[in-house]
């Protein structure tokens, strides 16, 4: 019973942040921009922000709460975005099963257009003037050489490039140090446009690079645990406190905004526990029978997180959720703590390294331009790695925690 109100209470908690998050969500995705129709006209009204559907479907309202219309690729001619400036075309893109008529975004539009979309990867392409449209991109190839060794075949996009740049050959140096880039094929296009063009108005429409931001901070929580040895050895759960250091990459992938890399450095202090244990050890007397002792595990360890955040929102408030792995080294032990298989095997009752997984809700705070609080409720499992179940300690985890990042 005491368990199932515990999964009832946490189902409750996430099923209010979701709705929660969704409300904050649908209302900040729906930003104003246009839509350009077939006839050339212009609608203005709201366009859903969602990065994972806009090369295949634009989703406009008029007005904030007016009735969705959806267009697909070939039923307008482009949209775009007031705020971040993104700019969307009907395309007809060849692919690998044939052609077929996409929402393709602008990077760059002039005397050569450099276009992106993303399905399972990134896709870029070129095309210039009275030219059709070229993918730069291609699927790695896996083969071998003469001497059976693997190796991924080169691709063939500074060829592909000279060729539809060939009418100006200064750029073929540039073009040999290349890479798909944004920002490295934004500044081709604008040095070829330097080269072919004698006004600067060339450019049309040059889509704004986010820099990659690294963010700083402190935090501290309390986390409730325990751990489990095997059948006849674990400890009741218990609270404890951590502090630590946290490291936010944002801006990181291109065209996933919303994802952000989180690392940083965790110190926790595990003490004292209720422990049932079938065997223990009393000035040097081993007692077996069930047992049930109040004892300090003395355990402190170095915990390193890594975990990639969406966040839902770009707004001042931004929920977000997480999901990654965290490595566990435990400096210091109880080493008069006996367990009975584990003292014998490592040496002492608590292995040293430890492996798990984590997820995590939370929400951030945008204090002003350079601060941002946050905090967060994290659920998370750890264990050694040891191929016998009956040697694997696990650790169960949740805390809630926050934090300032500068």
């Amino acid at each position: 019973m005491r368990y199932a109100n515990k999964r009832v209470l946490w189902f409750s908690v996430f099923s209010i942040y979701l709705t929660l998050s969704g409300v904050i969500g649908a209302q900040e995705s729906n930003q104003r921009g246009y839509v350009i129709t077939t006839d050339g006209d212009t609608l203005r009204g709201y366009i859903q922000n969602v990065n994972i559907n806009q090369f295949v479907l634009c989703s406009f309202k008029t007005d904030i709460n007016s009735k969705v219309i959806n267009y697909l690729p070939g039923e307008i001619q482009a949209y775009r975005f007031d705020d971040n400036g993104k700019f969307f075309v009907s395309k007809e893109v060849p692919m690998v099963s044939g052609k077929k008529v996409l929402f393709l975004e602008y990077l760059i539009k002039g005397k050569a257009n450099i276009y992106f979309r993303r399905d399972d990867t990134d896709h870029y392409y070129i095309q210039k003037e009275g030219d059709g449209l070229t993918e730069l991109t291609e699927p790695p190839v896996l083969t071998k050489d003469e001497e059976g060794v693997l190796y991924f075949k080169p691709q063939k996009y500074t060829g592909k490039l000279k060729y539809v740049l060939s009418d100006c050959p200064d750029l073929f140096d540039e073009i040999d140090e290349i890479k798909l880039y944004p920002n490295q094929l934004i500044k081709l296009a604008k040095d070829y446009h330097d080269k072919v063009c004698d006004s600067s108005k060339c450019i049309v429409f040059e889509r704004k690079i986010s820099p990659v931001k690294f963010h700083f901070g402190v935090l501290t929580g309390i986390s409730y645990n325990d751990f489990y040895f095997n059948p006849q050895n674990y400890t009741d759960k218990q609270f404890s406190e951590f502090f630590g250091l946290r490291a936010e990459i944002s801006n990181l992938f291109f065209s996933v905004e919303r994802i952000t890399l989180n690392t940083g450095l965790i110190i926790q202090h595990y003490s004292n526990y209720n422990f049932h244990r079938d065997v223990y050890i009393y000035k040097g007397v081993v007692y077996t029978k069930d047992n049930v002792s109040y004892q300090d595990m003395n355990a402190t360890t170095i915990k390193i997180p890594l975990t990639f955040n969406y966040v839902f929102t770009q707004s001042k408030l931004r929920p977000y959720i997480n999901i990654g792995v965290t490595g566990s080294f435990y400096l210091a032990r109880n080493k008069e703590l006996y367990i009975t298989d584990y003292s014998d095997y490592y040496g002492q009752a608590i292995p040293f390294y430890h492996m798990g997984i984590i997820g995590t809700v939370g929400f951030k705070y945008l204090l002003n331009k350079n601060r941002i609080f946050f905090i967060e409720f994290n659920a998370e499992k750890q264990q050694n790695m040891n191929m016998n179940y009956m040697l694997r300690l696990q650790n169960s985890y949740v805390s809630a925690q926050f934090g300032i990042l500068f």
